[in-house]
């Protein structure tokens, strides 16, 4: 289990019945699964360079909890967050191979992610993940604020999804998780430099949209009201009267922080998944248009279309040279009878 997160969630037990608390403590109980038959891992990591034995022992668990999840995804209710799940596999994949010393051989770093994006494909493609194509960047930070800020965000995502009027903990108990999340935002953006804070920028725009999210839906629950809250550029520090980073100051501040950092950030999340899908799409149109020369060249139908096409040029020749025949005689008809026509008129004169 992470450590930020097993803190949240000892703070406010609840918490450990949602999905995110469950998906990490299935994550590490396979520990002690088998490794997958069909695992790549050794294939491609070189087990004589430092650190490899940690990148393969890994590789072998990330097998296991893609596996695990390719088996969960059966269950609809679970498929529908499928994107969801995917992306906390990746979050603890980045994480780990983080902490694992990557000295001079970045080489086995890249095989490492190969190893798992070879495996991911063998996988049922229904109940797997699709976007496992953008693992390993390292523009995600795990710094103690970023994961904490992370899971809190995810947390409130599930506390809107599963808790209802009929099914919910003690309001005390979701109103005290409210009030931490809502002092952990403030702590970020009062006591803290605006050079500091702001590489939390998209982190904290995302986290007050979930926050805001949930507790509407938690005003339909009885006893519950909470405020609103600002947003990162926006958040007036009340209880802090000389906040380090102050409102006044706070946009032109951070627009100085905002480039390349923040933006690189920003172009990391929202373009990753198009880069992904653009790779795809080019990949599979020249996987395509190779299958069909070879099936053109090498195979009867090859042949068969060639004299398909053959038959089809055949045919219109022969159409258009019987439209052209039609028009020429359809054209000289026409000048006959104009010529008949005109003459008639001339002989009438010449007889009157």
């Amino acid at each position: 289990m992470d450590n930020i997160l097993e803190d949240i969630t000892n703070q406010h037990s609840f918490l450990k019945l949602l999905p995110l608390h469950k998906f990490y403590q299935e994550m590490n109980e396979d520990d002690n699964k088998t490794i997958e038959s069909n695992s790549t891992c050794k294939t491609y990591i070189i087990s004589s360079q430092s650190a490899a034995n940690n990148l393969i022992e890994l590789c072998q668990k990330a097998e296991s909890i893609l596996k695990s999840l390719e088996r969960s995804f059966l269950d609809e209710s679970k498929n529908s967050d499928k994107e969801r799940y995917c992306n906390y596999f990746k979050y603890w994949l980045n994480f780990n191979a983080n902490k694992i010393d990557k000295g001079s051989h970045s080489y086995n770093y890249n095989m490492l992610y190969r190893s798992i994006m070879t495996y991911n494909i063998t996988l049922e493609q229904k109940y797997t993940c699709n976007n496992i194509t953008d693992i390993g960047s390292d523009k995600n930070d795990f710094d103690e604020t970023s994961k904490k800020l992370f899971f809190l965000t995810e947390s409130l995502y599930w506390l809107r999804k599963e808790y209802s009027v009929s099914n919910k903990p003690e309001t005390s108990s979701i109103l005290n998780y409210l009030g931490y999340c809502t002092d952990f935002y403030n702590k970020i953006l009062c006591t803290q430099k605006c050079n500091e804070n702001a590489r939390y920028r998209l982190n904290l725009e995302e986290f007050q949209e979930e926050f805001n999210k949930t507790n509407e839906h938690l005003l339909k629950l009885p006893e519950l009201k909470k405020e609103e809250l600002e947003s990162p550029i926006q958040h007036k520090c009340k209880e802090q009267p000389l906040p380090l980073c102050n409102l006044e100051t706070r946009a032109v501040e951070w627009a100085k922080f905002s480039i390349p950092d923040v933006d690189d950030y920003y172009d990391y999340r929202m373009g990753s998944g198009l880069s992904t899908i653009m790779t795809t799409v080019t990949f599979s149109i020249i996987i395509i248009f190779l299958f069909l020369l070879f099936l053109y060249k090498f195979t009867p139908f090859g042949s068969s279309l060639r004299n398909y096409l053959q038959r089809k040029n055949r045919i219109r020749n022969i159409l258009n040279e019987f439209t052209n025949k039609f028009l020429r005689k359809y054209e000289n008809n026409e000048i006959n009878s104009e010529n008949r026509t005109y003459s008639i008129p001339y002989k009438y004169e010449q007889d009157f």
